[in-house]
């Protein structure tokens, strides 16, 4: 198997970019490896490609940063997200738009009817009061026609992270590997709905 070696300046060009600047790796959990080539047996290659950085100022203000190397769906890279302890979750849940909303034909209808049932006051005030009830009716009409999308992605991607680290850590059978990538497939579809 041919494998490219990095250029080795600019690999140095780069840690000393990162010194200059006071960069530092922080923990990570998750997966060990953040790329696979896609390739099995004895081509299967696996690296740790990316990586989070960040300077002492940001791990002062926010301790216990450090990040999540996440599950591959549509790429050969995982993605890596940032967390910390001290990051406040924010006071009210936002609104979720679920993109599968836009293929149901009852769901124009549905917004249109919410919106044109009469509020009585002053401008804002009506706005304001549509917008909470706008906010209500899709969420209930979703439950009820396409049940909870956002606990079906959690368990789908909890089966693939499995999957994957189970891969990441032994010898499998090309079967399992089919598998993993319907598996694969599933999640992405859950997503494009989500």
């Amino acid at each position: 198997m041919w494998r490219k070696s990095a250029n080795g300046t600019a690999l140095n060009d780069f840690r000393d970019c990162i010194s200059e600047s006071q960069l530092m790796e922080i923990p990570n959990t998750g997966f060990l490896y953040t790329w696979w080539n896609k390739q099995v047996g004895r081509f299967k290659i696996m690296g740790k490609l990316d990586r989070m950085l960040c300077n002492a100022e940001w791990c002062s203000k926010f301790q216990g940063w450090n990040y999540k190397v996440g599950s591959r769906i549509c790429s050969d890279h995982s993605p890596i997200m940032g967390c910390g302890i001290n990051v406040p979750s924010p006071g009210n849940m936002p609104f979720k738009f679920f993109n599968r909303w836009c293929t149901d034909p009852n769901f124009k209808d549905i917004v249109k009817a919410s919106w044109e049932i009469p509020i009585w006051g002053h401008s804002i005030f009506i706005l304001t009061q549509k917008l909470k009830r706008l906010k209500a009716t899709p969420k209930k009409w979703n439950k009820e026609v396409f049940g909870n999308i956002t606990s079906k992605v959690e368990k789908e991607s909890k089966n693939l992270e499995r999957m994957q680290n189970q891969f990441e850590m032994e010898t499998v059978t090309e079967e399992f590997i089919e598998m993993m990538v319907e598996q694969e497939k599933k999640v992405e579809l859950l997503l494009q709905q989500e």
